[in-house]
């Protein structure tokens, strides 16, 4: 009996391969074999999320609140600079690097109190994720561009360089 079931099932089989013409689909979610990120699968969602972060500026710090998407986008927004300027919401790219490590590159409009474009910000980032998943740390560089400056080709010159040597990123959970 049991060896009639196995054949019956395999007819079956058989016969749905046949009328679907040999071309089964599933769902991306079932049929996601990765993530794109060149890594293992799964590998980018755990870096993915919101998270808050201080920048140690050399002397001063700046608080940021960072989202990872699990696409490969960023979005960063920044505290008031007390100075006078602020940056508004800053868009980016990062990936992953490596098993516990992403890097990032970010750009931001810092403005006047007017809404005046004053300069761009560009922040290039590498971090490096706890075992536990919950903390990042790594360190930033910043470069500062003019307007009339073209901040994203390789080959123009920052007016300014900022190192930010300690970056520390507490991820945003659900209570």
């Amino acid at each position: 009996m049991r060896r009639y079931m196995a054949f019956v099932a395999v007819g079956v089989a058989a016969l749905v391969l046949a009328w679907a013409g040999g071309k089964l689909t599933v769902s991306g979610s079932v049929a996601k074999a990765d993530d794109g990120s060149g890594q293992a699968p799964g590998l980018t969602m755990r870096f993915a999320g919101g998270w808050l972060a201080e920048a140690d500026l050399g002397g001063s710090s700046v608080e940021v609140l960072l989202l990872y998407a699990g696409d490969g986008s960023l979005a960063m927004n920044c505290t008031f600079q007390g100075n006078g300027l602020f940056n508004a919401t800053g868009v980016g790219s990062w990936e992953v690097t490596g098993p516990q490590t992403v890097a990032s590159t970010t750009l931001l409009f810092v403005q006047d109190v007017q809404g005046n474009l004053v300069m761009y910000e560009k922040i290039d980032n590498e971090m490096t994720l706890s075992d536990e998943g919950n903390r990042m740390e790594g360190a930033s560089v910043i470069y500062l561009y003019w307007p009339g400056q073209d901040p994203l080709d390789p080959e123009e010159i920052p007016f300014a360089t900022v190192p930010a040597p300690s970056v520390i990123a507490r991820r945003i959970a659900v209570n």
